[in-house]
């Protein structure tokens, strides 16, 4: 039985989610909104600074406080934000923008590449003179401690401000703390000085803010997010359409779907969510389609579906959406689109503004298709567009017929577009476009890749391989010789091989892995990649930079190259879109 509902418009505040059983489908009509927080309108003050005060504890608010978030750390609510007329506040910080430099460690030690680095128990040095000026209060620091991939948000123990030394509080980070790393620090109520500014004194209940320029206290609309529960939740039903919602000022995810069947999550507005738009767990026949995500704490559409141990496929994907600005807090391996398991897709959807990744997805028969990206891989370094890593398993995945332009920080160990990470094999990259993408299609060291009928405009190289699964290097023998191995043979953590059925049958060159491991406790196993019917338009400055780059221990690998060549730009514009015409031509400013 179907049973529909129409909701009405207005502004409807939740504390609790609303739990939708099998069969239903909920329609709303223009202007319904689901706040999951409280409205902070007429319970302000102006001091003489144009800072307003908040008294959250008179008012009987208890706002959340902060959490250590970040890499390796699990997807947890998030601190109670602040939300002026629907757009999201900025937490005090310093610096405004960019980071301050770890100058030196408290306690040295080395790493497993052999370099210096500092304990985490140790702390860490800085310099700077601002942060002796400051009150006391909960301040934090966010920092990418060690890599530029591995972030987290950190509570400060101890801090001298004289010698410009802080210890933070356990769990720390999970590497260690290297000379010349970056961070800041935030919630400092002194820094509240550029309009759109916040702090909270959690202790004496207070919030500081300067409100956007366009702010009217009579009349604008101002939020402080509370609700650490979804909108919606989809649990243990079949058969359920939410369509048309506006969905906002959440502390955890937006919308839940778990253990689910043939759920459809269609044209909705999902913004200002402390944690994730739209998680999806366990379900099969799930599809995201025609939303507008964006401005979340972690990713915006989170996806784990099929069975990896049968090969089952979920057949759950996102289509015709528009995500960005992600991963507010969660910088890293939160992007707007995370796929895990077994027969997902992200298709026709337009992803950008994010400081990690557009797509990391990892498992079997997974399609990335005709989407366009840019704007991503903004503040991190060693990191792709598209991503995934670490499994020989991982076959079937595709990526064709997007467009990728205008990626990259330049930071660190650099950026690429499809970016196949240590020694993950077989994904097949043909009839995309890529501009201005350093190492637009990136092969980590693994195997039979496909690489073919791209188009490479202006990319430093268009497509670059590594060799690092023949590497002799401990950090490369660990991996290919424990770690992957262990999940090669142990699916998912079971007993079930990728050299036996199902995964044999369906992908049987895994045949060349399980006799590389069969031959030797330490294979070294050479990379290998069909590339074919490329096309690459290069600067005439650096050519030789842009097409084919053969790196580390190549040596001993197979490369099957044809028919790729050089042409101009000209040559190739009637084979592109009006789209990407107008982007590649600055008919469109990035």
């Amino acid at each position: 039985m179907q049973f529909d509902r129409i909701i009405s418009s207005g502004v409807h505040f939740l504390t609790e989610p609303i739990r939708v059983p099998s069969g239903t489908h909920l329609t709303a009509k223009r202007g319904c909104r689901l706040i999951g927080g409280v409205s902070l309108s007429g319970k302000y003050t102006m001091r003489e600074n144009g800072v307003y005060v908040c008294d959250l504890q008179k008012s009987g608010i208890a706002p959340a406080r902060f959490v250590s978030r970040g890499f390796g750390r699990p997807v947890a609510p998030s601190h109670s934000a602040l939300f002026i007329d629907g757009k999201p506040m900025q937490i005090a910080r310093y610096p405004k923008k960019g980071f301050l430099k770890i100058t030196d460690v408290g306690e040295a030690t080395s790493n497993e590449w052999d370099n210096r680095v500092g304990t985490l128990e140790g702390g860490f040095y800085y310099e700077d003179a601002r942060p002796k000026t400051w009150q006391d209060g909960e301040i934090w620091v966010h920092g990418y401690w060690a890599y530029d991939w591995a972030p987290t948000c950190e509570r400060i123990e101890m801090w001298d401000k004289t010698r410009g030394f802080i210890r933070n509080a356990a769990p720390y980070g999970l590497y260690s703390y290297i000379v010349g790393q970056r961070f800041y620090f935030f919630n400092v109520i002194n820094e509240v000085t550029c309009p759109g500014d916040y702090a909270i004194d959690f202790d004496r209940g207070l919030l500081y803010f300067l409100p956007p320029e366009d702010f009217d206290p009579a009349t604008s609309e101002v939020f402080l997010s509370t609700a650490d529960q979804p909108a919606f939740l989809i649990e243990d039903a079949e058969d359920v359409r939410i369509a048309g919602f506006r969905i906002e000022c959440f502390r955890g995810d937006g919308i839940a779907v778990r253990n689910a069947k043939n759920v459809t999550i269609a044209d909705c507005t999902v913004k200002n969510i402390g944690n994730r738009a739209v998680v999806v767990t366990k379900s099969e026949n799930v599809v995201v389609t025609g939303c507008h995500i964006h401005d979340t704490g972690d990713a915006g559409v989170d996806m784990t579906c099929g069975d990896r141990k049968t090969l089952t496929y979920g057949n759950c994907g996102v289509e015709n959406c528009h995500i960005h600005h992600v991963a507010a807090w969660n910088r890293c391996y939160q992007p707007p689109v995370k796929l895990s398991g077994v027969g997902l897709f992200v298709r026709g959807c337009l992803l950008h503004d994010c400081p990690h990744s557009a797509v990391l997805y990892g498992g079997n028969e997974i399609h990335i298709e005709n989407n366009e990206i840019y704007r991503v891989v903004q503040e991190t370094g060693d990191a792709g567009a598209i991503y995934a890593g670490r499994d020989y398993t991982w076959r079937g995945n595709v990526v064709s017929g997007n467009f990728v332009h205008h990626v990259g920080s330049g930071i660190g160990m650099g950026t690429m577009g499809v970016y196949n990470d240590d020694c993950l094999s077989g994904t097949v990259m043909r009839d995309n476009v890529f501009y201005k993408v350093q190492r637009a299609l990136f092969l980590g060291g693994g195997v039979d890749f496909v690489c073919d009928n791209n188009i490479l405009i202006e990319c430093t190289p268009g497509i670059e391989i590594d060799g690092r699964g023949q590497s002799d290097h401990q950090v490369w023998r660990k991996m290919v010789t424990g770690y992957m191995r262990d999940r090669f043979y142990h699916i998912d953590g079971t007993e079930i091989s990728g050299a036996e059925p199902p995964y044999i049958t369906k992908y049987p060159e895994l045949h060349k892995i399980d006799d590389y491991y069969r031959s030797s406790d330490a294979p070294h196993i050479p990379p290998s990649a069909r590339i074919t019917n490329n096309v690459f338009v290069v600067n005439p400055d650096n050519p030789e930079e842009q097409r084919v780059k053969l790196t580390w221990y190549t040596e001993g690998g197979t490369f099957e190259m044809e028919n790729n060549r050089d042409r101009t730009l000209d040559a190739i514009l009637p084979d592109l879109t009006e789209r990407q015409c107008d982007v590649i031509l600055g008919r469109i400013d990035f």
